[in-house]
């Protein structure tokens, strides 16, 4: 098992991985922890430099890639969440790309609108079997640019390019500002940090 976080540029610190390695790692004590990063100073875990010159979230999809170093199943935990208690129960699923399936957007009308690209995935929390979903890596990469400019994260694409993918069992994961109760996992993705006293920073 692999437990991969991505960190690039100033928004997160080693801090950030360093405390959600440990508060995974009582229910993942036999996983391999790595940091896919830019910057390995400070982290306490095992660090892979980028492979690729993408910006900010896009890293995500180079997990994807044939040249990305790991073996067998994969689970990609963003930072800018809270273990609240053991996530196993909803994770429990390799053989295709399972999501979050975000139940804050999927009854709002606004997030089905076609030319908008919106999206009701949400990818804080990944799973899959490494080298299975090198197709999505591929696609990306045969207009990369083209696909960076038309949505606005890798969750837009993912969703409206139509990939085979699946969907992690409501309450893995809640969020901050549409709380879901007994949740495996708190998530402040996109949220005014200050007003839920939360300690990472924005960047300048």
């Amino acid at each position: 098992m692999n437990i991969i976080f991505v960190k690039e540029g100033s928004l997160y610190k080693a801090t950030h991985v360093n405390n959600l390695y440990e508060a995974l790692l009582p229910y993942y004590p036999d996983a391999r922890f790595i940091c896919y990063t830019d910057d390995s100073e400070g982290v306490d875990i095992e660090c892979i430099q980028l492979l690729y010159p993408l910006r900010k979230w896009w890293n995500k999809l180079a997990l994807f890639s044939e040249e990305f170093p790991v073996k067998g199943k994969c689970i990609l935990f963003d930072l800018d969440i809270k273990v609240l208690r053991d996530p196993k129960e909803y994770i429990t699923n390799f053989n295709l790309l399972h999501t979050v399936s975000a139940y804050w957007k999927r009854d709002i009308k606004k997030y089905y609108i076609p030319h908008a690209y919106n999206t009701v995935i949400n990818s804080s929390v990944l799973s899959w079997t490494n080298h299975t979903q090198t197709h999505i890596w591929e696609h990306f990469n045969t207009n990369r640019d083209y696909f960076m400019r038309k949505y606005r994260g890798i969750d837009g694409f993912i969703y409206n390019e139509k990939f085979n993918i699946r969907y992690h069992e409501d309450g893995i994961l809640s969020r901050v500002e549409s709380p879901l109760e007994g949740a495996a996992i708190e998530s402040w993705n996109n949220v005014d940090f200050n007003e839920f006293g939360i300690t990472v920073q924005k960047s300048a």
